[in-house]
């Protein structure tokens, strides 16, 4: 059977993760929640592959993971339809990409609120409160944000997504191993790193402090 997110779902690789709300935030050194896979945006369709309780285990081609998990109140049953942007409305909308915060596993603008209510979180730290509403973006989450779930998800993935090519233009990727950075125009890159989070810089400037990078055009 398949369902789809009516609205932004925070998909795990746990399905124990309601505890995570109860104070059992497992952060790794780098203060990423790493179970968190990626939120899924409205219309994103999986296969329904059980149910124990309100956690729902799903699967899809578009993700390397076998079995993932979330909370039933994000999905209904059917196939859904995600919105397809066109370059221009891709390129406006990271041009006005807002200055979010890095979160490992995050690609929406919006926070996330739903689970955090739905558990009655207790007070919790300003770290914690932004990793359990889902508040950031990650690296490859801007452009599948932007993209409306265009592009592949991981960044491991959009090495090889593409064409190779030369010279820098528009929405090109330059990618990296572990990171991605996107071409707002021939002199400017926008990315998000851990320390700084979404953040832009001159393309020539950032692009001497990298190197074993490609340039890639997707679109």
């Amino acid at each position: 059977m398949f369902i789809y997110a009516k609205k932004s779902a925070p998909i795990f690789s746990d399905p124990d993760f309601p505890r995570y709300f109860q104070g059992d935030l497992p952060l790794d050194q780098g203060m990423h929640l790493r179970l968190l896979e990626w939120i899924a945006l409205p219309g994103e369709t999986f296969e329904r592959v059980g149910q124990e309780g309100d956690i729902v285990l799903v699967r899809t081609k578009r993700y390397p993971k076998e079995l993932l998990y979330s909370h039933s109140l994000f999905f209904e049953e059917g196939e859904g339809k995600q919105v397809q942007k066109n370059k221009k409305e891709i390129l406006e909308a990271l041009k006005y990409y807002p200055r979010l915060f890095y979160l490992w596993g995050g690609n929406t603008r919006a926070p996330v609120f739903d689970l955090f209510f739905l558990y009655q979180t207790k007070l919790c730290d300003r770290k914690s409160f932004f990793h359990l509403t889902f508040q950031g973006v990650d690296c490859s989450g801007i452009l599948y944000d932007a993209a409306c779930g265009m592009t592949p998800r991981n960044t491991h993935e959009l090495l090889d997504f593409g064409t190779e090519v030369k010279t820098l233009r528009p929405l090109d990727l330059v990618t990296l191993p572990g990171h991605v950075l996107i071409a707002l125009d021939e002199n400017t890159l926008i990315e998000s790193r851990h320390l700084t989070g979404v953040i832009r810089r001159p393309a020539r400037e950032r692009l001497n402090e990298l190197t074993d990078f490609q340039y890639r055009r997707w679109l």
